[in-house]
């Protein structure tokens, strides 16, 4: 997944110096290009600041522009999650291959942590009534 990303980057910076009779950087308009590099930038954006950090009792997630936090203690299971669907709507993860989080009655997220199994031992450290599925 993240090379993927880092192609479609490379794709999207290289547009505009693309040599065909129709596209030339001179003709493109210039609130096209500010666009284009903005997505750019938040994909890299993205690529370079997804992480988590479990600090005392708070689950921190950081993805580019989504951030949050979780109390570890209303955490009530973490799910193995191997597909490229899953129904959270909150996934601030490069990877396909993570956990889904569930957590107060209804929420739930999606998180790739490098280390899936080290991850969870911390969650159960400071919870350890959290349902590993």
């Amino acid at each position: 997944m993240v090379s993927l990303l880092w192609l479609i980057i490379i794709f999207l910076l290289a547009i505009p110096f693309i040599p065909e009779s129709e596209l030339d950087v001179e003709k493109l308009p210039i609130f096209g290009i500010v666009i284009l590099y903005l997505i750019t930038g938040m994909l890299v954006w993205i690529l370079l600041d997804t992480k988590y950090k479990i600090d005392r009792n708070i689950l921190s997630y950081y993805s580019g522009p989504i951030r949050g936090k979780i109390e570890i203690s209303k955490i009530r299971k973490v799910e193995y999650w191997n597909k490229w669907y899953s129904n959270s709507l909150l996934k601030p993860a490069l990877g396909n291959n993570g956990l889904i989080i569930y957590y107060d009655k209804f929420a739930d997220i999606y998180i790739s942590p490098k280390d899936k199994e080290e991850f969870i031992v911390a969650l159960r450290e400071i919870n350890p009534d959290i349902e590993v599925v």
